[in-house]
């Protein structure tokens, strides 16, 4: 579990803040790029494979930026779901 100093300590940090305006930048450059972008005409799976991409790149630099900002909670949940599967494991 993180700590409100640990918390504070790492939004406030200015190496933070600057990672966080290129992350953010990053992540608005692939939700502006349209679509069509990632089709290959005739080729359905690379066509699905670039849209994959995209939607994942998003979806990580998006929990990234919430990170920077010292929202932790898909971590958080991470680390409850690995706790509840050890404890499955060892019954």
């Amino acid at each position: 579990m993180i700590s409100d100093n640990q918390r504070i300590e790492w939004t406030e940090n200015p190496v933070t803040s600057e990672l966080f305006d290129l992350v953010e930048n990053e992540l608005k450059n692939i939700l502006e790029t349209p679509t069509a972008n990632c089709l290959h005409y005739g080729e359905a799976i690379k066509s699905h494979e670039a849209l994959i991409i995209q939607d994942t790149q998003a979806f990580m630099l998006g929990v990234f930026c919430e990170a920077l900002q010292g929202h932790f909670g898909f971590f958080e949940e991470l680390e409850d779901d690995s706790d509840t599967i050890e404890s499955e494991v060892d019954e």
